[in-house]
């Protein structure tokens, strides 16, 4: 009987050294092996980051799909059928965060009606303040058309950067589940 718990005990002891080998230390390593990878390849993005700006979610989030991509389009990751299809939705998700980060909206919306509304002729002034001369008053001489089409191209850069968004976090909820190996 004690021979049978011996062997018994030899068997269980075996097999948790292998365990713990083969799960905790080696695992452990790799977590090291990572998480140094990891810090240096976030800290520029980390030391940008602010609690205050929702801009720097999507900029840790556009290098987390830069990540995403690179890892699936290499020898390292399992490849299924869809493959390709899930390279493609990370793909359009980090441009759109691109998009986002680049806020262009304004600047691009004026340069579509660029020649028809005349943006460059805006008319802004300064001139000093009557009660102190160290301060000065912006004196807005853009004439009514101007103001209006502005107002039209502001909405649109709006709407624009909403479409965005809303295409971004769709994109994320439909597919994100997806792009593992």
């Amino acid at each position: 009987m004690f021979e049978k718990i011996k062997e018994k005990t030899a068997e269980i002891y075996e097999d948790f050294v292998d365990f713990y080998y083969n799960n905790v230390l080696s695992n452990t390593y790799y977590s090291i092996k990572k998480g140094v990878k990891n810090i240096v390849l976030y800290f520029p993005t980390i030391w940008q980051d602010r609690q205050w700006d929702y801009h720097y979610i999507i900029k840790i989030l556009n290098l987390k799909l830069k990540l995403v991509e690179e890892h699936m389009k290499s020898d390292k990751c399992m490849k299924s059928v869809n493959h390709d299809k899930y390279i493609k939705q990370v793909q359009v998700v980090r441009f759109l965060t691109q998009r986002i980060i680049d806020s262009q909206y304004l600047n691009n919306a004026t340069n579509i009606y660029d020649k028809e509304y005349d943006w460059k002729n805006f008319k802004f002034e300064f001139e000093p303040c009557e009660d102190n001369p160290k301060f000065s008053r912006l004196i807005d001489r853009r004439t009514e058309k101007q103001k209006k089409n502005f107002s039209k191209a502001c909405k649109y850069a709006e709407e624009q950067e909403d479409r965005d968004y809303k295409m971004l976090f769709a994109l994320l909820d439909k597919n994100i589940r997806k792009w593992w190996d």
